[in-house]
């Protein structure tokens, strides 16, 4: 469904990204498994509220099921509300027994989570009683990961994509290195180390990592894996390098991999530009492609941010004036207004409004209304006649 690809949460850009809908039998499987897992842990509670296990279990469940309900049900009330559940869980567990390191992975993550927020977003957060600190959330999940428990590995994973997050590259490519070995047929580890290769500037080597996924899938170590993910990295690497012919060679890859993610739109020849995204056609219409200069790779040229590592590109800054939008509202143009201000993803801004609207006392609605009066409404632009435009000479 490709939403365990990490490159898509190194920004915030997974918020307003769809996936392909889950199976109906496979959700109602998963769901009569948390039930089951709750009644068990339910069941020991109520016997003694003070069990570890039982407290440290529960909020293993009430985690994975907020890790599904996110990001393939995209239901970010429920996952909320699943996750703070399980951050209370295993807080409370360090509380009776500190030394259970198992339970800093979950508040480790939710700590770094809402501590990444814009100081816009924490202060909504803030209302709700929830709250986070980065600087504890990475400390959080070292500890895990130093562990020798059941979450050490995990702690490991979440790390790796906090610390590209955050551009500690060195540190974050030691963990990748060691994991690579230790799990040779998961692929998205090794994909991991291929995009902090990267990242880091270090490309010979990147490529190098992907044409080895590449070669290990040909070998038969990545069964029914999309393996194909690393030719469209790799093309996408030499592109940014204005290698073209490379690039390409890499991109007719993936036509020779059987059953390729449909979901990634992989093109099926370089020759046809009308296989191709909007970034590619332009390389083909001979225009110069517009790059990101963080992440090097090809975004649309009227882009204002990257869809891949979320870096601002352009000369776009943000709104210095807070006021409704007239081009970009649902209902009265408030959050599109705030997230201009604050220079947000006008999407992740809707999400925890309407998060808030649920939360008593309905906080969400009573501040869309006074934001609604209070804030004034963008000025209407209209087109200047071209006889009434007026050129000055600098």
């Amino acid at each position: 469904m490709g939403v365990l690809n990490s490159g898509e949460y190194a920004n915030d850009s997974f918020v307003a990204t769809a996936h392909r809908p889950a199976d109906p039998k496979v959700q109602a499987r998963i769901k009569e498994l948390v039930e089951q897992a709750r009644s068990l842990e339910e069941k020991r509670l109520a016997a003694n509220a003070k069990d570890v296990d039982a407290l440290y279990a529960r909020g293993v469940t009430r985690g994975q099921l907020s890790t599904y309900t996110a990001l393939v049900e995209r239901s970010w009330y429920a996952a909320l509300k699943s996750a703070v559940g399980a951050r209370n869980d295993h807080e409370q567990v360090l509380e009776l027994s500190p030394d259970y390191t198992d339970a800093k992975l979950i508040v480790g993550a939710h700590n770094y989570v809402l501590g990444s927020l814009p100081w816009g977003v924490k202060i909504l957060v803030k209302v709700i009683g929830q709250g986070g600190n980065k600087d504890k959330g990475i400390r959080y999940l070292r500890e895990a990961a130093a562990g020798s428990g059941e979450t050490s590995t995990d702690a490991k994973i979440v790390l790796l994509l906090f610390l590209r997050r955050e551009h500690k590259y060195p540190e974050a490519l030691e963990i990748a290195d060691a994991l690579v070995p230790q799990y040779p047929q998961n692929l998205l580890i090794a994909l991991e180390q291929g995009n902090l290769l990267r990242a880091s500037g270090r490309n010979s080597e990147a490529a190098s990592a992907y044409q080895r996924i590449l070669q290990s899938g040909r070998d038969g170590l990545y069964p029914d894996l999309h393996y194909e993910l690393a030719a469209l990295s790799l093309g996408d690497l030499l592109r940014a390098q204005k290698d073209y012919a490379g690039a390409a060679s890499a991109y007719e890859q993936v036509n020779q991999i059987q059953k390729p993610d449909p979901e990634r739109g992989v093109p099926t020849g370089i020759t046809n530009p009308e296989l191709f995204g909007p970034a590619e056609r332009i390389l083909h219409r001979g225009r110069k492609p517009m790059y990101c200069n963080y992440c090097g790779k090809v975004i649309q040229d009227d882009a204002h941010l990257c869809a891949y590592c979320g870096t601002r590109v352009g000369g776009v800054i943000g709104r210095k004036r807070l006021l409704r939008s007239r081009t970009n509202r649902k209902i009265a143009g408030v959050c599109a207004g705030f997230a201009e201000y604050f220079d947000l993803d006008v999407t992740l801004v809707r999400v925890l409004w309407l998060i808030l609207l649920f939360w008593p006392p309905c906080i969400g609605l009573v501040s869309y209304l006074i934001a609604w009066i209070v804030m004034p409404e963008e000025p209407e632009m209209h087109p200047v006649p071209v006889g009434q435009q007026q050129v000055t000479n600098p």
